[in-house]
Order: C-alpha cells, then structure tokens, then sequence
C-alpha cells in the first residue's frame, strides 16, 4: 500500500515554465528517506506551465479560476496538500539533494519553521547576484545555524499546524512571506530557525530595468506597510530628501552582513558596487512613496474620525 505523504512540497507558479522544468528536475533528483508529494499551484491558466508539470509523473497541478498573487497561491496550495509538514520554493528556484530531507529533519527535531540558504543559480549574470543578494544577505550558507524572525518562502519548511495557527500567507503581493513568517516567529520564537544545510539556487532578475523595478516593488510594500518601521521613520522617510540616506542606511546593512557570513565574496560584491547602488536606489524610492502613501493614508483616517 502506498504510504501517505509526511511532507508536501508547495510551488506558486505564474508563467515562468522554463524555470519550473529546472526545479521539478532538481526536486526529481532529490534523496529523500520519507514520503512526499509536489503540488504545483498554476496561477495563471498557463498552457505551457501545464505541458511541463505533464513531463513529471505524480506532480499534482492546481490551477485557480483567476490569477492569484503568491500568498493565495501557496495557500491555495496547502488546502490541497496531505502532509502534516510544508515545504514551499519557488519555480525559479533548484533544490539541493538533500534540501527536502534536511527541511524534514529540521522540523522533526522539533522546529515548527526552518529556511535556508539561498545560493545564485546564474553566478555569472551580475545583476542576477545583486538582485539576489539584495534580497538574500542575510541568508548565505556561511550564516551559522540560529534563531531567525523573518524568512523568504522561496525555501521554507513549516509544520501544518503552525501554518493554520496563523492563517496561512496573506494577500500583500512581494512582502506577503516576510509577513507570514514573522507571525510564526512571534508564536514560536525559540523554534524558528535557520539551516544552512537546506539550500536552494535562485535565479535573480537578469535586467537593470527588472532589477529596478523589482526591488522598488520590495521598498514600496516594506513603507506601505510599516514592516519593522516606525511610524516616526515613516514620517522621516516620506521626505524625499531623505531617499540617499535610505540607500546608505540599506548599503551598510547588506555589507555588514556580507562581511560577517560571506567574506570569500566581499571583493566581488565591491567591484559591482554601482550595480548595488542601482538596485538600492529602486528599493529606496520604493520605500520613499510607500512611506508617504501610509502617511497620507493615517491622515485621511484622522481626519475621517474626527
């Protein structure tokens, strides 16, 4: 008798079939000791995204009646999944070998989410590097296994229970995982960790125009928002004198942790400096306009309530 499965692994997926082809032949080459299943989540009605998942025997696809952002998607994902564990990558992304089985030992040793490393799938492309470690600083497989508060899904392992307990993913477009695990941090915060062992390769946006545009997208969501931001910082960021003070405050932060956990590429990450400052630039104008629009936003409600 076929055993159910321990552990589902969940892929949102909105076009990009040549990039999910790369990840479920990466997850067919996986070694992994428990049974699992893979659910491809077809956001958009792709004919193409299901020619590839047809070329896989036993991956499930999900296809929704309308085109959902990635927090729906994954969650649309997991209401159709049957293993008590969840794993989540992107189709842009390539598994490790060993990344499910490290993700399920993680969480059988007791945590209730773990996230990994994240590598560069095309490290010859540099505004690929950059767009990843713009996005992935904080996550290089020289980081030691510890604590972490915030993950992208793009790698992450979470067990079921913890998933239901804080709703799934919400629905705010580029920051809807940064959201989601920080809830999970704030109910777990002893067992939510980092695993260096449980790697992925990214594919980064490969064009100075979708670089910039991409992390603009990041910044505007994170000021919008008010993630990790106070509101007197986002008073101070709604000033567009302040956008060069953002980029440098967002520089040092990215090289610090560069310096820390991934020092063998420092002198790689210097010479495209102005690359970085490119994609920064996008992140803090982002950021400078999503501030700005939560600030109105909190003054039109003032002003309603009184």
């Amino acid at each position: 008798m076929k055993r159910s499965p321990e552990i589902s692994v969940i892929i949102p997926c909105k076009g990009h079939a040549s990039e999910l082809r790369d990840c479920l032949e990466g997850l067919s080459r996986m070694t992994v000791y428990v049974p699992y299943e893979i659910i491809v989540v077809d956001s958009a009605s792709d004919p193409d995204v299901a020619a590839v998942v047809r070329e896989y025997k036993g991956v499930k696809m999900v296809r929704s009646e309308y085109g959902l952002s990635p927090g729906p998607a994954r969650n649309l994902g997991v209401s159709q999944a049957r293993g008590d564990f969840l794993a989540f990558i992107d189709a842009d992304c390539i598994p490790a070998t060993d990344w499910l089985q490290n993700a399920y030992d993680s969480l059988l040793e007791g945590m209730q989410m773990v996230g990994g490393s994240i590598l560069d799938a095309m490290p010859d492309q540099y505004i690929s590097v950059i767009d990843n470690l713009l996005q992935f600083a904080e996550l290089p497989p020289g980081r030691p296994r510890n604590r972490v508060e915030v993950l992208p899904a793009c790698n992450l392992a979470i067990r079921r229970e913890a998933f239901e307990e804080v709703n799934g993913f919400p629905d705010s477009l580029l920051i809807q995982d940064s959201l989601f695990t920080e809830r999970v941090a704030s109910h777990w915060s002893e067992n939510c960790w980092f695993v260096p062992e449980m790697v992925v390769a990214h594919r980064g946006r490969n064009s100075f125009n979708g670089l910039y545009q991409h992390h603009k997208e990041f910044g505007y969501f994170r000021g919008l928002h008010g993630f990790r931001v106070t509101q007197s910082q986002q008073r101070i960021a709604s000033y567009r004198i302040f956008i060069p003070v953002i980029v440098l405050k967002r520089l040092v932060f990215i090289y610090r942790r560069v310096l820390r956990w991934n020092r063998a590429n420092f002198t790689r990450y210097i010479i495209l400096l102005p690359i970085v400052l490119y994609g920064l630039l996008g992140w803090a104008s982002g950021f400078y306009k999503g501030c700005r629009e939560a600030l109105e936003n909190r003054q039109k409600r003032k002003k309603n309530d009184d």
